[in-house]
């Protein structure tokens, strides 16, 4: 069975060497694939408020084009 996956969800995520879970230190670069919008991350916290932002705005648009 095939999942279709949203392409316009498709996020990703270039993580620095040395990093990982056993150091606790995450940062790198996270990119909205459909967009091309990137941003640099050196926190969990800031990959999920970058990813937050980009589907609080589709959520946005979509709600826009409904009207």
């Amino acid at each position: 069975m095939s999942e279709h996956l949203p392409t316009e969800r498709v996020f990703l995520i270039r993580l620095s060497s040395g990093v990982g879970s056993t150091t606790g230190n995450y940062c790198g670069r996270i990119e909205h694939v459909q967009t091309g919008r990137v941003t640099r991350f050196s926190s969990m916290d800031e990959i999920e408020q970058f990813i937050s932002e980009i589907l609080a705005g589709m959520e946005s648009k979509d709600q826009e084009s409904r009207h």
